[in-house]
C-alpha cells in the first residue's frame, strides 16, 4: 500500500511537472522504487543501480516492489533487486570493430613515432579499442522500457570504467584517436548515432547514453566531430545526410540555452549551461539527496537539484568554477546557470564556422551566409564579455555580479583553440602568451592544472584532463609565437611521459581518466566516484599528440641506477679478507663472554632462590 500511494504521488506528479524530472521512466528516473534502492545504501555508487537491465516488465516489478514491507530491510530489497534485474551493463556486449587493424600506420611506420617505447604504447592503446568497443543487445530496441540504454543503431567506443556507455563530449577525443586508426567506418557509425538516432529524438545530443541523461547535453562538439572525419574521408555524401541534424543541434543551443548579457559595450545574446530539470540525479541520487538535506523549503531543493543537474552539463561535474563559495567548496553553493562560461561560447563559434564551411561545400550560400554572421556576432560578444584588456586574458561573466569572474582556468585556452586571436598582431598574441606564463600553467610535472583552486572537486587542482590538455597544445600552436610553439612540444612530451610512465608502472598498464599535475605518471583523484581507467579521451588525446609530435617525443628517462663499487686491487682484497676474519673473532669472542655472564647471572639467582 505504501509504495502504491507512493507511486501515485510521483505519477501525479511526472504528469504535472514532466519537464521538471530526468525523464519519464517510473524505474530509472523518479518513484519509490528508485528513492528507497538509492538512499539504501545497497550499492557503493548510486550509477550502478540504474544500469541495471529489467528482467520483467516495468509494471509486475512495480507491482512486486508494492508487496515488500513498508521499511524494507536490507536484505530483503537485496533479494528484490537480486530478483527482478540483471547485472549492471549486462545489456550491452564487447564488440571489436570491423575495420580496426593491428599496424595503423601511426603505430607500423617508424617514421611517425621514433622512439621505440612510445610506439609500443602506442599499439597497446590501438588494442584498448578492441576492449572499450560496444554493441547494445536487441533487447534494447524490442523492450525498451526494460533498460536505462538510450538505443542506437551502431555500436561504439565507450570511455571504460564505470562510463559503460558512449558519452557526448568524450567522444570528440575518442574519435581523434580512432581516426589515427584509421577506424573511418567506425567514427562514421558513431556519428550517425548522435545525428540520425539522437538529434531528431531528443533535438541534440544527450550527456550519455541513458534515459536519465536525455534532459541535459555537454559541449556541442558534433559538428566538429562531423569536420575531423570529412576532412579524413571527403565523405561530402555523409556530410549532405547528417547536415540537417547539425542545424537542427544547433537551434536547440540557441533556442534553449541562452542569455541577454548587458555590458557597456551593448547586449549580447550567449550560451549557457542550463539542465531543465528539478531533481536527484538518478546515477548520483544519494549524493544529491545529501546534498539537499540542509535545505528546509521544497524549492530551494529543487533550485539546487536544478543547479547541481546544469553543473553536469558543462562536462566539468563539477569544479569550483561554477561554485559562488569558492573558498569553502562546498556543492551546495553551486550556482551553474549563473556563470556564462567562455569555452561553451568559444565551442559554438567553431561550430558556426564549421556549419558555415559545411555549407559552402554543399552550394548553400546563403545558409553559408548566415552561419559566418553568426560567428561574427559571437566573436564580437566574446570579446565584449570575456576578454580583460587589463590583464589580456578571458574570463567567465557572471550574470549576478554583472561582471567577469575573477579566477582563472584552464579553460582560458580555448578561445585560442578556437582561433579567436588569429588575427591579432604579433606583438597582442606574444602579451598572450606572457600572461599564460605569468598565471603559472606550465610550471608543473604532467601537463596543465584544470584550475589554481585545490578543492575536493575533480575539476581543479590538481588534477589534469586530457581534453584540457588537448585545448592547451592547439592553442599554443595557434597563437604562432616561437615561445609559445615549444612550450606547445613540452606540455605534449609532459603528457605523453605522464600516460607511459602509468602504463609501465603496472601490468595491466592503466589509462586513466585524468592525471595529478604534481605527480608525472599519477592518477587524479577528488569528485563523487573512485578514479577510472581505460580510457577513451585519454588514450584519444595520447594518439593525437604522438601523431603531431611523433618525431621529437621521447620515452620517460628511467631513474639513473646506483653507481657500481670500484674493482678492488689485490692489497685491498687481502685487506678487506683480514678485515672480516677480525670482525668474526671479535663477534664470537663477544658471543662467548655474553655467554658465560648469563650463566653467572642464572646461577646467582639460583643461590639466592635457596638461600633467602
Amino acid at each position: 500500500m505504501r509504495a502504491a500511494v507512493a507511486l501515485l504521488v510521483w505519477a501525479t506528479m511526472c504528469i504535472c511537472c514532466a519537464q521538471d524530472l530526468p525523464c519519464s521512466s517510473p524505474i530509472y528516473c523518479w518513484g519509490d522504487l528508485l528513492q528507497t534502492v538509492q538512499l539504501s545504501g545497497l550499492f557503493q555508487d548510486s550509477k550502478t543501480f540504474v544500469d541495471m537491465p529489467l528482467r520483467f516488465t516495468v509494471n509486475d516489478t512495480l507491482r512486486n516492489f508494492s508487496a515488500l514491507p513498508s521499511t524494507p530491510t536490507l536484505q530483503e530489497l537485496r533479494n528484490f533487486v537480486d530478483e527482478h534485474f540483471l547485472p549492471a551493463g549486462s545489456d550491452l556486449d564487447v564488440w571489436t570493430p570491423d575495420d580496426w587493424t593491428s599496424s595503423p600506420q601511426l603505430v607500423a611506420n617508424t617514421s611517425r613515432i621514433v622512439d621505440d617505447t612510445l610506439r609500443s604504447v602506442a599499439s597497446g592503446v590501438n588494442q584498448r579499442w578492441r576492449i572499450l568497443g560496444r554493441m547494445m543487445n536487441q533487447s534494447v530496441q524490442q523492450q525498451p522500457e526494460q533498460h536505462s540504454l538510450l538505443y542506437v543503431t551502431h555500436p561504439f567506443v565507450v570511455p571504460g570504467g564505470r562510463f559503460r556507455e558512449f558519452y557526448y563530449w568524450d567522444t570528440y577525443w575518442i574519435v581523434k584517436g580512432l581516426l589515427l586508426c584509421e577506424m573511418t567506418n567506425t567514427v562514421r557509425g558513431m556519428i550517425a548515432n548522435f545525428a540520425l538516432d539522437l538529434v531528431p529524438k531528443f533535438g541534440m545530443v544527450p550527456n550519455g547514453g541513458r534515459v536519465y541523461y536525455s534532459k541535459r547535453s555537454q559541449p556541442p562538439v558534433l559538428s566538429l566531430m562531423v569536420d575531423d572525419y570529412l576532412k579524413a574521408t571527403g565523405d561530402n555524401g555523409f556530410l549532405a545526410e547528417v547536415l540537417p541534424q547539425l542545424q537542427v543541434e544547433h537551434a536547440f543551443w540557441m533556442s534553449n540555452r541562452t542569455v541577454l548579457v548587458s555590458t557597456a559595450q551593448g547586449n549580447f545574446t550567449l550560451n549557457r549551461y542550463d539542465a531543465p530539470t528539478q531533481s536527484p540525479r538518478p546515477e548520483s541520487f544519494r549524493e544529491d539527496w545529501d546534498t539537499a538535506l540542509p535545505l528546509t523549503s521544497a524549492k530551494a531543493k529543487e533550485q539546487l537539484w536544478h543547479e547541481i543537474a546544469s553543473g553536469a552539463e558543462t562536462g566539468w561535474d563539477f569544479s569550483t568554477r561554477w561554485l559562488r563559495d569558492k573558498d569553502s567548496h562546498n556543492i551546495s553553493s553551486i550556482h551553474t546557470t549563473d556563470v556564462v562560461p567562455l569555452d561553451l561560447n568559444c565551442i559554438l563559434y567553431r561550430v558556426e564556422l564549421a556549419l558555415a564551411s559545411f555549407f559552402t561545400l554543399m552550394g548553400n550560400v546563403s545558409a553559408a551566409d548566415s552561419y559566418r554572421t553568426a560567428a561574427a556576432a559571437r566573436e564580437t560578444a566574446i570579446s565584449a564579455v570575456f576578454w580583460n584588456e587589463q590583464n589580456s586574458s578571458w574570463h567567465d561573466y557572471s550574470l549576478q555580479a554583472q561582471s567577469q569572474v575573477p579566477q582563472s582556468y584552464a579553460s582560458v585556452f580555448v578561445p585560442l583553440w578556437a582561433g579567436l586571436a588569429d588575427s591579432w598582431p604579433q606583438s597582442q598574441r606574444e602579451v598572450v602568451y606572457a600572461q599564460l606564463v605569468d598565471q603559472g600553467w606550465f610550471q608543473w610535472d604532467s601537463g596543465v592544472p584544470t584550475s589554481f583552486i585545490k578543492s575536493a572537486q575533480q575539476w581543479d587542482f590538481p588534477n589534469m584532463w586530457p581534453p584540457l590538455l588537448s585545448f592547451a597544445v592547439h592553442a599554443l600552436r595557434k597563437l604562432d609565437v616561437e615561445d609559445a610553439s615549444k612550450q606547445a612540444l613540452q606540455l605534449a612530451q609532459k603528457y605523453v611521459s605522464s600516460v607511459t610512465e602509468g602504463w609501465l608502472a603496472n601490468p595491466d598498464h592503466y589509462i586513466f581518466e585524468k592525471y595529478n599535475v604534481e605527480s608525472q605518471g599519477g592518477a587524479g583523484g577528488g569528485g563523487e566516484y573512485t578514479i577510472q581507467t581505460g580510457f577513451g579521451w585519454s588514450c584519444g588525446t595520447l594518439l593525437e599528440l604522438m601523431n603531431m609530435y611523433g618525431a621529437q617525443l621521447q620515452s620517460p628517462v628511467p631513474p639513473p641506477s646506483p653507481p657500481s663499487p670500484p674493482a678492488l686491487s689485490v692489497r685491498s682484497e687481502i685487506g678487506l679478507v683480514v678485515g672480516i676474519v677480525v670482525g668474526l673473532v671479535v663477534i664470537a669472542t663477544g658471543g662467548l663472554l655474553a655467554w658465560r655472564h648469563t650463566k653467572s647471572r642464572k646461577e646467582e639467582a639460583k643461590y639466592f632462590a635457596l638461600n633467602g
